[in-house]
């Protein structure tokens, strides 16, 4: 599996280092091993504001244990990185403050309102797979289509945290903005 993962994070790297495409289909990976990929990724396509440093990008798990073991082995793996990544579990709003990137699981469904809200006036870039996440808030949500691991992204919701999203990964994604519309 390591090997998978390994080879799914250089395809990931390759793909939005070309920007070939908004969708990645891996035939022998789940959709889970393909948004770890995308999230380890994301911390190569996104700046943050001053004082940014050289400690690695902290990815905090909100609410999927199981997910988080599945980053962690993804980061471990990744082929051509220039930030290191480190992986940890989040069981609060106080905790997720302390990440560049927080994950927020689909058991946090019921409290995403009130997540999106405290996180939002800070510099942590939000990414989830919950149903509607960027429309509703967020800044990167996966979805689905046609057995097909997706993301959008909520330019202004990152914006308004003062991250600047790469153009490569704009290219790749479906913008949405909080009131549901689509764009580019």
């Amino acid at each position: 599996m390591a090997l998978l993962i390994s080879r799914l994070a250089a395809a990931i790297v390759l793909l939005l280092v070309t920007a070939g495409g908004p969708v990645l289909a891996v035939p022998s990976a789940t959709p889970h091993q393909v948004e770890a990929a995308f999230l380890c990724s994301f911390a190569e396509f996104v700046d943050w504001p001053p004082p940014a440093t050289d400690a690695p990008v902290t990815i905090g798990i909100l609410g999927d244990d199981v997910f988080r073991k599945l980053v962690e082995a993804t980061a471990k793996e990744r082929p051509l990185q220039t930030k290191a990544i480190l992986v940890k579990p989040v069981s609060g709003i106080e905790e997720a403050l302390l990440c560049r990137i927080v994950y927020i699981g689909a058991s946090e469904r019921k409290n995403l309102d009130a997540i999106i809200r405290a996180l939002s006036a800070s510099t942590v870039l939000t990414v989830s797979d919950i149903q509607d996440f960027a429309q509703r808030g967020g800044m990167i949500g996966f979805t689905l289509e046609e057995n097909r691991v997706r993301f959008e992204i909520n330019v202004e919701a990152a914006e308004r945290a003062n991250l600047r999203v790469s153009s490569r990964l704009l290219k790749l994604a479906r913008i949405v903005g909080p009131s549901g519309r689509n764009g580019a």
